[in-house]
């Protein structure tokens, strides 16, 4: 898969650094989500993509991961896109 990974920030002085991959939006697709909770409208901070697919192929577990933990737009734009 061409998922690209980049360096996002150094956390603290022990030098914790986090590794973000950066996704080409227009790539995933047959995302499904999960935990949907309309007690949460309008933000859905509890959702979740559970599976989806990157140009063709299904998504890692690391993939997905870094999806729900740093990319929580996109993440809202599926739920919506889901609902509607």
């Amino acid at each position: 898969m061409d998922v690209e990974h980049s360096i996002a920030v150094n956390l603290s002085r022990k030098e914790k650094t986090i590794i973000m991959i950066e996704f080409d939006y227009s790539k995933i697709d047959s995302v499904w989500v999960e935990d949907i909770d309309f007690n949460d409208v309008p933000d859905f901070v509890d959702t979740y993509i559970d599976r989806a697919e990157y140009n063709g192929e299904p998504m890692t577990e690391e993939q997905l991961d870094d999806l729900n933990d740093n990319h929580r737009e996109f993440v809202h734009e599926s739920t919506m896109n889901q609902l509607h």
